[in-house]
């Protein structure tokens, strides 16, 4: 149990740190769904009109219920593609998994 909870806080912590960085992170390894590379569409600090306490990304300091586009879809695609193409065939992702920095 301390070692799902230390893992689960440590991809947490990575998740945290890259997901304000980039379109595309990991793969994470996932309980559910095996290998995840993480698609964020919201560039930045995170947006959001939640501060869920759960929430892997933090608190929420910019409120936004109006909805508009960050990324364009085919920057996410081109993105994501090339991320694709720098694994090796063992590290590839079992799924893709969209985890913006807000909702």
């Amino acid at each position: 149990m301390l070692l799902r909870v230390c893992a689960y806080t440590f991809i947490n912590q990575i998740i945290k740190r890259d997901i304000k960085k980039m379109i595309s992170f990991g793969p994470i390894p996932s309980r559910r769904l095996g290998k995840s590379l993480g698609i964020n569409n919201i560039p930045g600090r995170k947006i959001c009109s939640y501060s869920c306490i759960y929430c892997q990304v933090g608190n929420t300091k910019e409120y936004r219920t109006i909805c508009e586009p960050f990324f364009e879809p085919d920057v996410i695609f081109a993105e994501v593609k090339a991320h694709l193409k720098k694994l090796n065939e063992r590290d590839k992702p079992d799924y893709l998994t969209f985890v913006a920095n807000g909702e």
